[in-house]
């Protein structure tokens, strides 16, 4: 057994393979995050938004419990990328993604980049009414917050329809169409 007769020899407590173990760990844990948030704007992404929404959606058919959603779709996202490329543009995402947050309740709703030039925003226990009051709140936030990118300063301009889950909803895709649809 030649094995056993060299296994002595093996470190019994290698700093190297210690530093590459916890950077393994790193690696997975960065994996983890880049799994569940927007590299751009730091808000869940859209597979991390549909199954927070999915778990919102079921609590509030279970309890009876209003629930609501916000779809936020930039205007001229097509002519402010050809004019001022893509660094512009993640600048301007991460601008409305920092309005989004300080339009929403902390801990509660729940703001998440949906598409390339859309954020959404799940509002529990929020009857439609309500929802448009934070579209109001969010729109007169964008309109009073001119943002400032190496080219200059430019005014953004959102589109933003709200909806409500209805019992007729299969689930959250239902509300979510509807809204997308008004956009």
């Amino acid at each position: 057994m030649q094995f056993a007769q060299n296994s002595d020899r093996i470190p019994k407590n290698d700093n190297t393979n210690d530093s590459l173990s916890r950077e393994v760990e790193q690696l997975r844990e960065q994996l983890k995050v880049s799994e569940i948030f927007d590299p751009v704007t730091g808000l869940p992404n859209r597979a991390q938004f549909l199954e927070r929404y999915g778990a919102e959606f079921r609590r509030a058919v279970r309890f009876d419990h209003a629930l609501s959603v916000v779809m936020i779709r930039i205007r001229g996202y097509d002519h402010l990328l050809a004019n001022r490329g893509e660094e512009a543009v993640e600048k301007v995402m991460c601008s409305l993604a920092t309005m989004c947050e300080a339009a929403s309740r902390t801990g509660i709703d729940i703001p998440a980049r949906y598409d390339i030039a859309e954020l959404a925003v799940v509002l529990p226990e929020t009857p439609l009414a309500h929802a448009l009051l934070f579209t109001d709140r969010l729109r007169d936030l964008v309109s009073r917050t001119p943002i400032t990118l190496d080219s200059g300063m430019v005014r953004l301009g959102v589109r933003m329809a709200a909806d409500t889950i209805i019992p007729d909803d299969k689930g959250p895709q239902d509300s979510i169409a509807r809204a997308r649809r008004t956009l």
